[in-house]
């Protein structure tokens, strides 16, 4: 053991071998000082009250100095700033390796997810569109709702109120039926012109087509068709039940919906076996109408805004 009176209140302490050459702190009044390094000989060092007296390093601060400035001047002289700078090196370089492996984690997670989550896959309508033709569904579809048939009309609304949108909506009508098959069967409704009373535009007429048909028929039969004026949906549900279809697709961009209108179609539909989605193309469809005439037919109301319509369409 090593014996060293401290140069600070005079205490004599008694400090361990393993401290010679070091430093140590008094216990009593707290001041950092050099210990003695230990004689070659193995003897213990003695420094008593006649003794050389170790360097003070640090004393309890007072209100006129706090002893830091001479403790970071030691601390630097003695060697102790380069074990420091080497234990910090050491820290970064461990917390390198940790982020690196955090980072092998996370990725390792994102491949888990992937690979277990990419199977599995959903039925009936979606609460949206999917958006690009890649992303919709195999089979029979339309605008990402699935469709199960056997047999389907497309009630399109050629109203003032999807004139801008008309022409797309056609094509999304005709990508539809080229998804259908040969099993499935369909008709195209527009909704009736309040300029054209008397008839109501349809392809077929009064009959069901084959999805495995020539499309091109359905696309020359639609050509002719136009959106303008104010369009009322009911006559032309009345028209598609004729066919008793499986599902209806209504499809409008119509702002504000009349209200007899829309109280007949709910009228028409009730107890029918049919399901009805409406799709509501862009941002400003009077979603409530439309909620009570899908309701009707135990179906939803997908919204459709104008760039899932280009993307669709495109």
């Amino acid at each position: 053991m090593i014996h060293l009176t401290c140069t600070s209140c005079r205490t004599v302490l008694t400090i361990d071998d393993g401290f010679a050459g070091g430093v140590c702190r008094c216990q009593h009044c707290g001041a950092i000082q050099t210990v003695p390094s230990k004689p070659r000989d193995g003897s213990a060092a003695a420094v008593g009250a006649g003794a050389a007296p170790g360097k003070v390093l640090f004393k309890q601060a007072t209100q006129q100095e706090s002893g830091l400035d001479e403790l970071g001047g030691v601390v630097a002289s003695s060697g102790l700033s380069h074990a420091a700078h080497a234990s910090s090196a050491a820290a970064a370089r461990g917390k390198k390796i940790i982020l690196a492996a955090g980072a092998a984690l996370a990725v390792l997670a994102v491949v888990l997810v992937l690979v277990l989550g990419g199977g599995s896959s959903t039925s009936g309508p979606k609460d949206g569109p999917a958006g690009g033709q890649g992303d919709q569904p195999k089979g029979p579809h339309f605008f990402g709702a699935k469709l199960t048939g056997p047999t389907v009309i497309y009630v399109l609304d050629r109203g003032s109120g999807t004139s801008n949108t008309f022409d797309a909506i056609k094509t999304a009508c005709l990508r539809s039926i080229a998804s259908l098959g040969k099993d499935m069967k369909y008709q195209v409704v527009f909704w009736q012109n309040a300029g054209d009373d008397s008839t109501i535009a349809a392809y077929p007429d009064n009959a069901l087509a084959s999805g495995s048909g020539d499309s091109e028929q359905a696309e020359r039969a639609m050509l002719d068709v136009n959106a303008f004026g104010q369009s009322r949906l009911a006559p032309a549900i009345a028209k598609a039940l004729k066919q008793n279809p499986h599902e209806l697709l209504i499809v409008t961009g119509k702002y504000d919906m009349v209200g007899d209108d829309v109280n007949a179609a709910v009228a028409l539909l009730a107890g029918k076996r049919v399901r009805v989605n409406a799709f509501a193309v862009g941002g400003s469809v009077d979603v409530n109408s439309l909620r009570k005439i899908a309701g009707a037919g135990g179906g939803a109301v997908l919204p459709i805004s104008a760039a899932d319509l280009a993307s669709y369409t495109r």
